[in-house]
């Protein structure tokens, strides 16, 4: 599964089924770079006004389009199906979460500082690590350097062996936090 998009719509649908137009209206009323915790606020908003009140610029239209699109490439896939008009996330969906760069947070008081120099012959390498740093819920700070209070999982430091990036990657404890200390 290559776009964001399509694995948000994964994290969703394995917490909950929906109609196409519920989870269409969330995503785009929480806007684009939404966290999860966002979206899925939106949804239950929108779940509880029935679908209403939902403004439809041309802009819109257009979006729903490529969504729809979207949600047939990943029924195409055998991620997601559809029963009684709601979607939902198929055994092989929850599967390519779990397999690809999803890891289960946890929270951790010392604040983690990763950076990495990843050549551009493996730049699909450096997609993968910063959209797994992102799932981990570490912030940007400026470019390829992450930061966070999350326990870094055994299966993520794995990956990063079996990938070859660890003579690419640094990842270090920051115990004064100087101005990196308001991060959380």
């Amino acid at each position: 599964m290559k776009s964001e998009q399509g694995k948000k719509i994964l994290e969703f649908l394995s917490d909950a089924t929906m109609t196409s137009a519920q989870l269409f209206v969330a995503i785009m009323e929480a806007g684009y770079g939404a966290s999860h915790n966002q979206i899925m606020y939106k949804l239950d908003e929108v779940q509880r006004r029935g679908g209403r009140g939902v403004k439809k610029p041309k802009e819109l239209k257009r979006r729903r389009a490529g969504f729809n699109s979207l949600l047939y490439r990943l029924k195409k896939q055998g991620l997601i199906e559809q029963k009684e008009g709601k979607w939902r996330t198929t055994n092989q969906g929850k599967n390519t979460l779990n397999d690809k760069n999803y890891y289960e947070k946890e929270a951790d008081n010392i604040l983690k500082m990763v950076t990495f120099d990843i050549p551009e012959e493996i730049a699909s390498q450096r997609s993968w690590l910063r959209s797994a740093l992102k799932n981990l819920g570490f912030k940007l700070l400026q470019q390829s350097v992450w930061v966070g209070k999350v326990k870094l999982p055994e299966r993520f430091l794995s990956e990063l062996k079996k990938r070859h990036l660890l003579e690419y990657v640094e990842i270090l404890s920051v115990v004064k936090g100087g101005s990196l200390k308001d991060i959380e």
